[in-house]
Parts: C-alpha cells; sequence; structure tokens
C-alpha cells in the first residue's frame, strides 16, 4: 500500500502523480465545513503560476495531481504558499518552497541547469574573446548582453561556478562520516 505524505513535498518530479493529504487543518478549517483549500506554485524567473485545488476528504483535504497535469511544469526550485477560503474570506496557511525534478524519462526536458548552461556560455566567451575580443554574450534564455570585458566575464564565470557547485552538492549522495576505526585479526 502506498503511504501518501500528510505535508507537501520539498521535492516533485514533472510527469509524476502527486499526492498529499493535510488532516493538520482539521481543527480550524474542517473542509466538512465549507472550507476549501488551494495551493499556488510560484516558478524560478517569470513563469506562469501553478494553481492546485485540493479536494474535501471528510474534515480532511485531498491533493492529487494527476501525471498529464505535471507533465508540463518546468523543472526548478518553487515558492508555495496555501490558503484556504470560505464565503469570500481567505486565510494564508503554509508557505515553503519545492523543487520540482525533470522527468528523465521524458527527452523534452533538459537536466542542464540555467547556471550550468550559463556557465558554459560564459566558458566559450572566455575562450572566444581572448581570440578575438567578442563583445557580446547570448545567454541560455536568450538574452543578449553587450560589451563585456574580461573583468565581467570572470566575475560572471565565478558567480555561475559557485551556483554550479552549489546544485552539485545539494544533489551529490555524501559517504556518511564518523570515525574510522581499523581492527587487524590474527
Amino acid at each position: 500500500m502506498v503511504t501518501i505524505p500528510t505535508t507537501m513535498p520539498s521535492r516533485l518530479v514533472a510527469g509524476d502523480r502527486w499526492q498529499w493529504r493535510r488532516e493538520d487543518l482539521v481543527s480550524d478549517y474542517p473542509a466538512g465545513a465549507g472550507w476549501a483549500l488551494a495551493y499556488v506554485l510560484r516558478p524560478p524567473e517569470d513563469g506562469v503560476p501553478v494553481e492546485i485545488d485540493a479536494s474535501a476528504d471528510g474534515d480532511a483535504f485531498a491533493i492529487d495531481v494527476p501525471s498529464a497535469t505535471t507533465e508540463g511544469y518546468t523543472p526548478g526550485t518553487y515558492r508555495w504558499s496555501a490558503h484556504v477560503t470560505l464565503g469570500g474570506e481567505r486565510t494564508s496557511v503554509d508557505t515553503g518552497s519545492v523543487r520540482i525534478d525533470p522527468d528523465l524519462a521524458n527527452a523534452a526536458h533538459s537536466t542542464v541547469s540555467h547556471a550550468a548552461a550559463a556557465l558554459a556560455a560564459i566558458q566559450t566567451a572566455i575562450e572566444n574573446a581572448a581570440a578575438d575580443n567578442q563583445q557580446a554574450i547570448t545567454m541560455p534564455d536568450g538574452t543578449r548582453i553587450e560589451r563585456l570585458d574580461m573583468a565581467q566575464l570572470l566575475m560572471m564565470r565565478d558567480r555561475y561556478r559557485r551556483e554550479v557547485a552549489r546544485e552539485n552538492a545539494a544533489t551529490s549522495v555524501r559517504p556518511p562520516r564518523g570515525r574510522l576505526i581499523k581492527t587487524r585479526f590474527r
């Protein structure tokens, strides 16, 4: 039997079915009394917000988003807020962030982050600038930046290197830390 989380998960996968329940709101905002729960997810950069309506499940709320809906969501870290409504009155009940990972089975999503793609573009610009004094760079999102000198390129490279390193550290599997005890048997 599948265990359904009772809070908004911290990581979700685009293209998967998303499910969770909110039983913690029963005492103050019971669904059976007419309260409605909704989530708004704000994507990174200026994307279109995602709105998710919960269903009443007795006095609790059930959130169930089909995979056909989530497959179009852009991977990234989203800020979210949850609010309840009753009779035109709205109350915020929770906020947080969620990481939406790409569906690796779907080739439509790139697994390269914006920071990694930007770092690659900046590295290319540095190499080209050394050869022919390039004065512009086109970022992965299509933004064209004009008149960059080498100092600006190096500064941007360092910033994106740090961001890529943070992303890699956040997704890496680290071995457990502890004291190493060596034993020899005779």
